[in-house]
């Protein structure tokens, strides 16, 4: 906005930007209301002033405050009352018996968009109500510049006293008080209005400090819950194994001697009727022949079989930290060069082929531990 008064013709000049039909309309009705003053320099000026601050208080200011006001008591912090509405809305809200930890997960992201967009707002309006105190502060100083003008000293002896310049003077001294007074009342408004957006700036911030920390003990508690939970798996396990560690003690025991029995068992042993002698069969030697290459055989299909299940394990972790490395490093919206983007892809495929390749135990597993979580 820029003005400028023309002291022979009494008329204001203003440049003023972004205004709406709307705005046109208030100007004319505040130049309609003030038409006996309209006259004076800082009329319009202070005109300007007195709707930047009812705009920024009653479509701004009052309007945000009492929804955060709303936000403060769902979390139990406020008591302010609110509109009708406003208050039908908590009464049905605390009829449900429901409070800040019974909060789900997309109640609090909505509480902290709706509190750090307040906090936004207040940065604003902090702004804007500096703007108009600054405002305010060169109107004053404008009133008394005019004030030491001495339009009426130009007068020509025996000219009218109270024509052109002069009579401009008289009224500007007969307006000063009044004009200072209503500058002098808006800057009270404008302190008072800063004074309580550092309040709301520190509402605002122990607010946000709460839904944090409120999230943050849950989220233990939940940790808390499956620890425990973990704990009784573990311990569900561990009695489980007991069986099993006793069952492989007894396999231990009699395996030898089940060993030894069923070799004397074969058609390679035989007991001589007459004498009682153990006559062995010149052909038992086929027995070890084949049961040596095929335990040698078993046990190197074995080892390359837990060889195969490393690599793949190695291969997964690599694959992971790569990628993980190249997210970093790449900043999300950054294209890089197609080698990287290549690689990436590559990395990506590896990846969900080695996934592919867990087996159904794994995915048991982690379907039972998604499913271990614990709503508080």
């Amino acid at each position: 906005m820029a003005t400028t008064y023309n002291t022979l013709t009494g008329r204001t000049i203003a440049l003023v930007e972004n205004f709406t039909e709307d705005d046109l309309e208030k100007v004319s009705k505040h130049l309609l209301a003030g038409r006996t003053h309209i006259s004076h320099p800082l009329f319009f000026p202070e005109m300007m002033l007195h709707m930047i601050m009812k705009g920024l208080n009653d479509k701004v200011r009052i309007p945000e405050e009492l929804a955060f006001f709303l936000e403060e008591r769902r979390t139990g912090l406020g008591r302010v009352k609110g509109s009708k509405k406003e208050q039908r809305v908590m009464r049905e809200w605390e009829a449900n018996g429901r409070t800040i930890w019974d909060w789900g997960d997309e109640e609090f992201r909505q509480a902290t968009t709706r509190v750090n967009r307040f906090k936004t707002t207040v940065a604003y309006l902090e702004r804007r109500f500096g703007f108009a105190k600054q405002l305010s502060v060169r109107l004053l100083e404008g009133l008394e510049e005019l004030s030491n003008c001495g339009f009426g000293e130009g007068e020509e002896k025996g000219g009218d006293a109270k024509s052109g310049r002069g009579k401009l003077h008289e009224q500007i001294e007969q307006l000063k008080w009044m004009f200072k007074e209503r500058i002098r009342n808006r800057q009270l408004l404008l302190e008072n209005y800063e004074m309580q957006m550092h309040c709301m700036q520190k509402r605002t911030e122990n607010l946000i400090t709460v839904l944090y920390t409120v999230l943050s003990q849950i989220d233990t508690k939940n940790q808390v819950s499956m620890a425990q939970t973990n704990l009784q798996i573990a311990q569900a396990v561990r009695s489980d194994s007991i069986p099993m560690r006793t069952i492989a003690y007894v396999t231990l025991i009699f395996l030898p001697g089940a060993f030894i029995a069923t070799i004397f068992g074969t058609n390679f042993f035989a007991l001589d009727p007459k004498t009682g002698a153990l006559i062995t069969a010149p052909s038992f030697w086929y027995f070890w022949a084949i049961a040596i290459p095929l335990t040698i055989f078993i046990l190197l299909v074995w080892n390359y079989w837990v060889y195969c299940e490393r690599k793949e394990a190695e291969e997964l972790a690599r694959v992971v930290k790569n990628t993980a490395a190249v997210s970093m490093d790449q900043p999300i919206g950054q294209t890089g060069n197609d080698l990287v983007l290549g690689d990436t892809r590559e990395r990506n495929g590896k990846l969900g082929w080695l996934m592919k390749r867990l087996g159904s135990s794994e995915v048991r597993s982690h379907e039972m531990l998604e499913g271990q979580k614990v709503e508080v």
